[in-house]
């Protein structure tokens, strides 16, 4: 396919600049993965803060964007200012959201938020209720969940869905952990690895970690490493070296060491609120030809389907899936390698930017 006839794309990403928005993982996946698959294909690209609204007034003013694409932008004042912006200069606008739920009813099912006061609750309701009002004023948005997009598409029939995939350069990076301390520590040793995407996934954490002290305390030859700068919980302290404990690290970094661990695991509280995340936490893991459990979650369950790599597990099963995988781990890595070839060959950006391509707007 030719990308002759797409204009100059401008990524807004949405994060406050102290917040450094550029090292953070989704924007990787969402941002930097696509536009870098689209500068390799010849088309122009630039990035910038939402908050650089002078920057971003002379790209639009001087032709350098036709397709602004907005990643985590949710402050009604910028984004009310984007959207004149791009009307005045005749600019198309995509409101990425990833897997960011935007259905009211999250505050009614899902189990992170039981221990929530009433309070917090009606400010994500009027949070929601906000950006189902900005959803209405765009020209598509992107969701990686058929599930949300479901739910945007009662608001903005133009929703569509776009899947998580690899960037590129992730495989063009140089391992950096063969130098590092932490190599060491996991080589030549069976190792779990949990890396959640932010420390308020540790409510899903708390879903096996009964589970996995056990498994710990019956194998001692067992490693369990804990990413994305999780606090070791109390239950694990009397493993001393048995656990340990990644600190937050560049986001390539963080997905080269996938390459080293012996099994990821991926637990999910199976209610409505995990039903629309996304299948990341298993392809990263995947796309090495490293085993994974998760949950049985919609989107695991499709990656599975189509992968045939990694264990599905119902909230019960934990203990025994572990013992299965440690049991029978040649088998379950021969499946994982054998599979590694057709995901990295389907599971890029740079594979997929036809389809990105595709769903932009008229």
């Amino acid at each position: 396919m030719t990308h002759q006839n797409i204009g100059p794309v401008l990524f807004i990403v949405g994060y406050d600049p102290g917040d450094h928005g550029w090292l953070q993982q989704s924007t990787w996946y969402r941002v930097f993965g696509p536009g870098q698959a689209m500068t390799l294909a010849g088309i122009s690209v630039n990035y910038a803060y939402a908050t650089e609204i002078a920057r971003i007034t002379n790209l639009l003013k001087a032709g350098l964007a036709r397709w602004c694409i907005l990643h985590r932008v949710s402050w009604s004042r910028e984004f009310y200012i984007l959207l004149e912006l791009a009307k005045k200069y005749d600019c198309k606008i995509t409101w990425d959201l990833d897997d960011n739920t935007i259905d009211p009813r999250i505050t009614e099912s899902a189990v992170h938020l039981n221990s929530a006061t009433s309070g917090y609750k009606k400010r994500l309701q009027t949070h929601i209720a906000q950006q189902l009002r900005l959803l209405r004023l765009c020209d598509n948005a992107f969701f990686s969940t058929p599930e949300l997009t479901e739910i945007a598409s009662a608001h903005l029939r133009s929703s569509c869905t776009m899947w998580n995939y690899i960037p590129d350069f992730y495989d063009l990076q140089e391992d950096t952990l063969l130098e590092s301390s932490w190599l060491p520590v996991i080589k030549d040793k069976f190792v779990i690895f949990y890396g959640p995407g932010s420390i308020d996934h540790m409510i899903h954490f708390d879903l096996i970690a009964n589970t996995l002290s056990s498994f710990l305390m019956d194998h001692t030859n067992v490693t369990l490493l804990l990413g994305g700068g999780l606090p070791v919980p109390k239950i694990f302290l009397k493993f001393g070296e048995q656990i340990q404990r990644l600190p937050k690290v560049l986001p390539q970094t963080y997905f080269q060491l996938l390459k080293h661990v012996t099994v990821a695991v991926a637990p999910l509280k199976l209610d409505h609120f995990s039903s629309c995340k996304s299948w990341i936490k298993v392809l990263e893991p995947a796309y090495h030809g490293t085993v994974w459990l998760g949950s049985d979650s919609p989107n695991y369950r499709r990656f599975h389907e189509i992968t045939g790599t990694g264990v599905l597990v119902r909230d019960q099963d934990w203990g025994l899936a572990l013992q299965d995988v440690y049991s029978k781990i040649s088998y379950y890595k021969k499946i994982a390698r054998s599979a590694c070839i057709h995901i990295k060959n389907e599971f890029s950006w740079s594979k997929k930017l036809s389809e990105y391509l595709q769903k932009r707007p008229n």
